[in-house]
């Protein structure tokens, strides 16, 4: 591969080093897309990709083998261990004396058929834990100990995959299996409207209740349409999630913006009176109800930023991100020593001499 310093293969582990930390992690990215395991080290100034090659040597796939503790406290709860066969055996003293903490997915196999012969005698519980330990059987995730957690100083996104009904995410620079991280995320659906969203979300399987949906901020409806022959992609509506109605047992959600398909143009129905902008955000800043102009002043002035990039072009994610950083910082150091009845007019002076900065290229 490009820029590498060295490529080799060591028992059966592909190693392959760079200076360029992007590029490293682009490489676990691609390789654990492709179902392999690896890792990332830091060595030096160097970064090195360790990729596992299965069956050579003797090196088993991580996904290859299951946290045993769990099994083993399951055993112990409901007093099985000194009933298990004995080619099974060793797996509570080897496990009791710290020489034994995963067992492999064969070996799993054959704890299941033991345990199902004294599946009568077990609680509704105990079922949806064997049937969990099935599932995770017949999947390839593989499951490993977190060495050390280290918290470092980070202010950009975070995006997050969610997986439904289990609280984890998918995060991380290295690509991770995270549990209830807490964050905000974006997420993509099939509907053609927030009606048949609502629909799709709250029939099976997904079957999330109604009375949750007023977690939603807004959903975003997109589109393939014609323009003079050529398909083209437009946001048809952004809607905010109002909440729940009992008494009509619906989601009330209002349309602030919308697509008028004759001038393809965008119109901003929400302006006055946006749920999001004066029952939300408003409320976190400390706005009162008389000020509330500043908050759409300052949408007007985030929109006049965001169409200064697009007449530049101005479309590369990092040059993007690198202009969007700088007027954070501009208004950051702005607020500084102010008091909170002067941090949205602070706010608005920031984003108006990044304006101007931006107008001039020399963000």
């Amino acid at each position: 591969m490009a820029d590498a310093r060295r490529t080799d293969i060591r028992a059966g582990i592909v190693v392959y080093s760079t200076k360029n930390k992007r590029l490293a992690l682009e490489l676990v990215w691609l390789t654990r897309i492709a179902g392999f395991e690896s890792k990332m080290f830091k060595n030096g100034k160097y970064y090195d990709v360790h990729i596992r090659l299965y069956g050579k040597g003797r090196i088993r796939p991580w996904s290859g083998k299951v946290p045993l503790k769990p099994i083993i406290r399951f055993l112990e709860r409901k007093k099985l261990e000194r009933k298990l066969p004995l080619e099974l055996t060793y797996i509570i003293s080897r496990f009791k004396r710290g020489k034994q903490k995963f067992i492999t997915r064969n070996t799993l196999r054959k704890l299941l058929r033991f345990l199902k012969k004294y599946s009568n005698t077990f609680s509704s519980g105990d079922i949806k834990f064997l049937r969990k330990i099935e599932a995770l059987l017949e999947s390839d995730i593989a499951l490993l100990k977190v060495l050390k957690i280290v918290k470092k100083p980070y202010s950009g996104h975070v995006y997050d995959i969610s997986i439904p009904e289990t609280e984890l995410f998918i995060g991380g620079e290295i690509p991770i299996a995270l549990h209830n991280t807490g964050h905000p995320v974006l997420a993509t659906f099939h509907a053609g409207s927030v009606l048949r969203l609502i629909q799709r979300i709250t029939s099976p399987p997904i079957n999330v209740p109604k009375t949750q949906l007023d977690n939603l901020n807004f959903v975003i409806i997109q589109s393939a349409v014609y323009r003079e022959g050529i398909m083209l992609r437009r946001m048809i509506s952004v809607n905010e999630i109002i909440g729940y109605d009992a008494k009509a047992d619906s989601i009330v959600y209002i349309p602030v913006f919308t697509w008028d398909p004759a001038t393809d143009t965008f119109l901003f129905r929400g302006k006055g009176s946006s749920y999001l902008l004066e029952e939300k955000i408003a409320t976190i800043r400390g706005i009162p109800r008389r000020e509330m102009k500043l908050i759409y002043r300052e949408l007007d002035l985030r929109a006049k930023i965001i169409r200064e990039l697009v007449n530049k072009k101005v479309f590369d994610y990092y040059k993007v991100f690198g202009v969007v950083s700088k007027i954070y910082n501009i208004i950051d150091e702005k607020l500084k020593g102010k008091s909170k009845e002067e941090t949205q007019y602070t706010i608005l002076e920031g984003l108006e001499e990044a304006l101007k900065k931006v107008k001039k290229a020399k963000l």
